[in-house]
């Protein structure tokens, strides 16, 4: 069922000649339930997809992932965060942090996604000062 759901996605975005945020989200989203611990960068990628997509409308240009994060934590481990583009909060032509799922790496390798996740992450991670 899940292939199928995304077909109709890519068959809606074909039909209408440039995507809407919505089928962005939408096509997001789905991509990331086929997410599993442990994936290697280059499997989430391939999943997620790296394209920049014609919107048609403000912006016109909306890229995945929308924007990366890199920092090493107090362990000395790498964290890398893909931030997907998977909300439309406000139709204000913004893409706002509260509208992107962050997809966390530790030296390469996945580790969990979401926001409540990538909180917990830089929490622990990173010294307060």
């Amino acid at each position: 069922m899940n292939k199928m759901y995304q077909a109709l996605l890519v068959l809606i975005v074909i039909l209408m000649g440039c995507a809407s945020f919505d089928a962005i989200t939408a096509k997001n989203r789905v991509q990331l339930n086929q997410l599993k611990i442990g994936m290697t960068k280059s499997e989430v990628l391939s999943i997620m997809g790296t394209e920049t997509i014609n919107t048609g409308g403000e912006p016109e240009l909306v890229t995945n992932p929308y924007k990366i994060e890199t920092f090493r934590g107090q362990s000395g481990k790498t964290y890398e965060t893909l931030f997907y583009y998977t909300d439309v909060k406000q139709r204000d032509g913004v893409i706002s942090d509260d509208e992107l799922t962050p997809i966390v790496f530790e030296d390469g390798n996945l580790i969990g996604w979401g926001n409540s996740f990538f909180s917990d992450i830089k929490r622990i991670e990173v010294r307060i000062r």
